[in-house]
């Protein structure tokens, strides 16, 4: 509760009335106790007689004027009292309203600072929800476009399976016509290759009498100066590569794959570029390291659809007799022999005590 100024200053008036009225009244007692004091001095000059009640009279007015005034001090002490005791219990009053303003101000500042944290915390959580709309917006685009993917995934995968069961079969027949082919080429095929001249035979000026015709046919002298022809499936002059050679029998590693048997040799004299063409060199590998490449690469190509098994051997047949060249040199060594199956013309090298 506040004293406002209005209040005071009411207080004021009212004061000032009762003290303008209190001194009209003793202002009047005073002239009615000089009039009877004149009035006094007459009669006890005039008369001399009837003084004695006059004084009384007096005595009664200046009793009652002492009477008045002394009411009016206390009349005028009251009210100060009186305004002094409110103003002390309105102080009192301001001060406890003055420490709940206090309180209530500091009250006010921690409601402003948590407010303050709560507006943040407010934007913090609208922006999380803002983002989280734009995730679920996110969200849902990836689901359609999954439900997209899955529909397109499960059409290729519908066509996928039509174009491998097409494949197997295509690859069924390319098979048997690749085999076919390599029957009508025959089943024995003999290749002739042409050496180049060395340059032992370069330096003693030897001649080259060997000559082809075309890819199948070679000439060399003969008898009486006359020209004698050989016919072979295929030949290869002099500038044939390596990779030439074997263009030619890489699909023979194909046909093995496929369960057909399948040999491939060379023979010649002495000096003649058999070891060259089958095995060659680091640098330019011949028919035996190229097949084997051929053969890994087609077991990489068809390892997730068939189950291969490998085996090996290396004989060499010299004067008539086979021999492993792989055996340990310390090892006993076997008599090898070639024994032709009765039922199927398939050649085999079997080991005999």
């Amino acid at each position: 509760m506040y004293l406002s100024r209005g209040t005071t200053t009411k207080i004021d008036v009212d004061k000032q009335k009762q003290e303008v009225k209190l001194q009209e009244e003793l202002e009047e007692l005073k002239e009615s106790l000089r009039s009877d004091k004149q009035n006094l001095a007459k009669v006890t000059c005039n008369h001399g007689t009837p003084i004695k009640k006059q004084i009384i009279e007096t005595v009664s007015l200046e009793e009652m004027i002492s009477r008045l005034e002394k009411k009016k001090a206390d009349e005028k002490d009251f009210p100060e009292k009186s305004f002094e005791q409110k103003c002390k219990v309105l102080k009192f009053q301001v001060l406890e309203l003055v420490k709940k303003l206090e309180g209530v101000t500091q009250e006010l500042v921690v409601v402003e600072s948590t407010l303050a944290v709560r507006n943040c915390d407010l934007a913090s959580l609208q922006n999380n929800l803002k983002e989280l709309e734009e995730l679920r917006e996110v969200k849902e685009d990836m689901d359609r476009k999954n439900e997209q993917t899955a529909a397109i995934l499960k059409m290729q995968g519908a066509r996928l399976a039509e174009l491998e069961v097409l494949y197997k079969e295509e690859q069924v027949l390319r098979k048997r016509y690749s085999n076919t082919i390599e029957d009508m080429k025959g089943k024995i095929r003999v290749f002739c290759r042409l050496r180049p001249l060395n340059e032992k035979e370069i330096a003693e000026k030897e001649r080259d009498v060997l000559t082809s015709l075309d890819e199948f046919t070679v000439e060399h002298p003969w008898k009486d100066d006359k020209a004698k022809q050989h016919i072979y499936d295929h030949v290869f002059d002099g500038s044939a590569t390596q990779k030439d050679v074997f263009e030619d029998t890489r699909y023979l590693v194909q046909s093995a794959v496929d369960g057909y048997n399948v040999c491939i040799f060379a023979c010649g004299q002495t000096g003649s570029g058999k070891t060259f063409t089958i095995y060659g060199s680091e640098n330019n590998p011949g028919v035996t390291p190229r097949a084997m490449t051929e053969l890994f690469k087609i077991i990489r190509r068809d390892g997730n659809k068939f189950s291969f098994s490998l085996k090996a051997y290396m004989v060499e047949f010299y004067q008539d007799t086979l021999i492993d060249i792989l055996s340990p040199k310390n090892a006993q060594r076997f008599r090898l022999n070639i024994k032709k199956y009765l039922k199927t013309p398939k050649m085999d090298i079997n080991e005999f005590n």
